[in-house]
């Protein structure tokens, strides 16, 4: 293996999982028990070409993997929990150039304890094995010590018998955490070495604690934001974040999440959860609710926040609604024509005859500060824009309806997808996004945008151009964007063929403009 000394500048990237990620191209997932286990143990082990070093290769790993958001200059502190009761040993974030041996600075927490592997783990190999190293407070840090996980509730803590619980929002992290350390480095960092509890009954090596974590504490924004970079820097992934459910397929115990399969109606496999009691609403006051961000289809991730963006002349000065929202931070390097998608959960509409989504939006900033389009979908695959808006909408929030009625009968998904503009003042939020079946309660709107009811298909590919089968087509106007989201053609249609000579081979996505609605569809030229 080769030694990583250089601070990367990896672009995050992110996906929701409509298909497996190729990274497990030839890995047979729908294994069970040993045989999963071992495949999965053979794919990380295979793919960590890199080790970082101690000093300064993880040091610098952690300032990319662990951002509160992409440029923000803060990391999360494992372990902490409060930035606002003057005790820096709780923190929950600090700034990235704090960080040494100081009372009130952070270090590197081994989350799998060096002192607990068989042998001692180290600086080197396991001992700078990103994937379980956490910025976390000195003190707080100091205070876990080589303390075994234990249950508990709450924040973390030393239990009252002398164990250590890394509080509810980190326990599924450090299940996670400590699974992969099991496959990749095997006996040297068994589970049952750095927990208390019962073992599981098709492995004594594993605790049913952390299968417990696992399931409860579903995967975090920060994890889904860690895993491609540490691919990045050191060759290899934590499958237990890409999808939990491996964990369930090997040691049995509580269901875990799929992010992999379950068809989930009608073959969906996005769905994270099921809605089907109505009205519906999600402000975002506690996380991002059953909202989750992509993890490789996209270039940053949505920000929950409160109060005002870090940016002056763009973004809100506070909530639509209760205290917090959530935003698409613009500033470097989230700029230009850069994507962020954020998925909702699936939405049962069988057995209704009407419905309407409608949400608040701010869009407050440069005339080029980008576009937001809201999203529908039946499969989770194909994806239809269902409201946009792009440019400066003014210093205020507003308010946007949308009727679905003619997906009543169907289970939906919407999803959020910015597109930034080429300035850093295009901050975009989002707050109180309300879902009901009685278009009554919809009255007190400031616009309404109708869902398309017309459509078009591409019938045809070759080297030169693309073939559309379209109704009206007299006028209309088309953009065409490639993989990552950038603009390569747009124009007006006047016949059913648009030209695409010169464009490289690779995935492209043609939209068409109707008014207020935009129909985008995707196509490969070989």
């Amino acid at each position: 293996m080769k030694n990583a000394l250089l601070f990367l500048l990896i672009p995050i990237s992110y996906i929701g999982y409509s298909q497996v990620p190729s990274y497990y191209n030839d890995v047979n997932i729908n294994a069970t028990g040993t045989a999963l286990k071992n495949e999965l143990s053979s794919k990380v082990i295979h793919t960590h070409h890199t080790d970082l070093s101690y000093t300064p290769g993880v040091w610098n790993a952690l300032k990319q993997t662990d951002l509160t958001a992409p440029g923000s200059g803060k990391v999360i502190l494992i372990y902490g929990y409060d930035d606002t009761d003057n005790t820096p040993s709780t923190d929950r974030t600090r700034s990235i150039h704090q960080n040494g041996g100081g009372t009130t600075d952070w270090n590197r927490e081994h989350v799998y304890p060096k002192s607990l592997g068989n042998p001692n783990l180290g600086t080197s190999g396991a001992g700078a094995d990103a994937h379980h190293l956490r910025p976390a407070d000195v003190s707080r840090n100091s205070k876990r010590g080589n303390r075994k996980f234990a249950d508990g509730s709450g924040n973390s803590t030393i239990t009252p018998q002398g164990y250590w619980y890394p509080g509810d929002e980190f326990k599924g992290d450090v299940a996670r955490m400590m699974m992969y350390m099991y496959i990749r480095y095997g006996n040297r960092c068994l589970p049952s070495n750095v927990g208390i509890g019962a073992v599981a009954a098709s492995d004594a090596n594993m605790l049913q604690l952390f299968l417990r974590w696992n399931a409860e504490d579903p995967v975090s924004s920060l994890e889904l934001q860690r895993n491609p970079i540490l691919e990045e820097l050191q060759g290899n992934r934590n499958p237990f974040i890409d999808n939990p459910a491996f964990a369930t397929s090997i040691w049995g115990g509580p269901q875990a999440e799929n992010r992999f399969g379950g068809t989930d109606g009608g073959g969906n496999t996005l769905c994270r959860s099921t809605v089907a009691n109505f009205p519906y609403l999600e402000s975002f006051e506690t996380d991002f609710g059953e909202w989750k961000q992509a993890v490789s289809s996209d270039d940053f991730n949505w920000t929950r926040h409160r109060g005002k963006t870090s940016s002056s002349y763009t973004g809100p000065g506070g909530a639509a609604l209760g205290t917090y929202y959530i935003y698409m931070e613009s500033s470097r390097p989230n700029y230009s024509r850069k994507k962020a998608i954020l998925y909702s959960p699936c939405y049962e509409l069988s057995g209704v005859h009407q419905a309407s989504i409608s949400f608040r939006y701010h869009m407050y900033g440069a005339s080029s500060m980008g576009s937001l389009d809201v999203e529908i979908s039946l499969d989770g695959k194909n994806w239809s824009s269902i409201w946009s808006r792009s440019g400066n909408q003014g210093n205020s929030w507003k308010t946007a309806t949308i009727d679905v009625s003619d997906y009543a009968g169907k289970k939906i998904q919407l999803r959020l997808n910015g597109v930034t503009g080429t300035t850093w003042k295009g901050d975009m939020a989002i707050d109180g996004i309300h879902l009901t079946t009685d278009i009554s309660q919809q009255s007190s709107i400031e616009e309404r945008a109708m869902i398309p009811v017309w459509d078009f298909s591409i019938v045809g590919v070759d080297s030169d151009s693309i073939t559309l089968e379209v109704s009206s087509k007299e006028g209309q106007q088309y953009r065409m964007l490639d993989y990552a989201g950038q603009l390569v053609k747009e124009g007006t249609l006047y016949t059913n063929v648009i030209p695409i000579e010169g464009l490289q081979p690779g995935l492209y996505f043609v939209s068409l403009n109707r008014g207020n609605s935009i129909i985008t569809k995707k196509f490969i030229k070989r």
